[in-house]
């Protein structure tokens, strides 16, 4: 999560300055601080969690036609990255649901 905000807020607003038309681009990073909060607020096992929870804001960064190469390589690979600490498996909730949006996520990207 951080990696991708380092990157977000970088080239949101470069040298002070915010661009006009960021607004998504906001939603973003307030999303994954929302998810940063959360994350260690949770006290159970993660395959009881819904990954949708975990993964959608990585997931609407990736989509976003709003972000350059960079915030979507760097969002592309944090969720590789927890897609390989296999914390998903055929018992975590929702796992077809996630399963399908990642999938839809990188085609749109490729």
């Amino acid at each position: 999560m951080g990696a991708v905000l380092a990157v977000m807020r970088r080239n949101v607003c470069w040298g002070g300055r915010c661009m006009a038309g960021d607004d998504k681009l906001e939603h973003s990073i307030q999303s994954l601080k929302s998810l940063r909060k959360q994350v260690f607020s949770w006290q159970h096992q993660w395959n009881t969690i819904n990954p949708v929870l975990y993964l959608q804001p990585f997931l609407d960064v990736v989509r976003s036609e709003e972000t350059g190469t960079p915030i979507t390589g760097v969002a592309l690979s944090s969720v590789y990255k927890i897609l390989s600490l296999d914390v998903i498996d055929l018992d975590t909730v929702s796992v077809e649901d996630v399963m399908h949006l990642v999938v839809d996520a990188v085609v749109v990207v490729l």
